[in-house]
């Protein structure tokens, strides 16, 4: 397994952890653009993490609702 990188805003690296942690796939993006991460699962649309966002907090609360919608998980 390869290790992801750890992104650089805690609240965020938290939320990433999360959704790994509700069996979510996250990994590294490839390309080009402003994100670092992608979660995955089976959905059709992957969920992009961006890099540098306006407001972290507001960001990882995005990330959980992804979680909740996915797993269908609202604890």
């Amino acid at each position: 397994m390869v290790k992801r990188k750890v992104h650089p805003k805690k609240e965020i690296e938290k939320a990433l952890r999360e959704a790994e942690q509700a069996g979510l796939v996250v990994s590294d993006a490839s390309g080009g653009g402003h994100s670092t991460h992608v979660i995955s699962g089976d959905q059709p649309h992957p969920f992009r993490v961006w890099s540098t966002p306006k407001n972290a907090d507001s960001h990882a609360k995005q990330i959980r609702r992804h979680i909740r919608r996915i797993t269908g998980n609202d604890s």
